[in-house]
């Protein structure tokens, strides 16, 4: 989910659903990122999102994602945050040196 949201696409092109999906996913990708990479244990862009929601649409982050995305928001946020480490997993495995014997 986070892989395919992260291809480079036209932010001009989308609207609605697809954007405020692509604006969640995205979130809670780089939540995911700072806590594995810098140790930032706050959801801080989630914090920031859930306020836009809740000023804009008087709908919670939760909620959103519940109605638009998936039944159960942890499940959905467990699997976004699994893509994301998988994601920096294997850049990191292709960073790395390969020692010859």
């Amino acid at each position: 989910m986070f892989a395919s949201a992260n291809k480079s696409s036209d932010l001009g092109e989308l609207t609605g659903e697809e954007l405020h999906s692509k604006l969640v996913v995205t979130t809670i990708g780089y939540d995911a990122f700072n806590n594995r990479c810098r140790g930032v244990s706050a959801s801080v862009k989630e914090a920031k999102v859930n306020r836009l929601f809740i000023r804009k649409y008087s709908v919670t982050f939760n909620n959103y994602i519940k109605v638009y995305m998936s039944r159960d928001p942890r499940v959905a946020k467990a699997e976004i945050k699994q893509e994301m480490v998988n994601v920096i997993a294997e850049k990191v495995a292709a960073k790395k040196p390969v020692k010859r014997v």
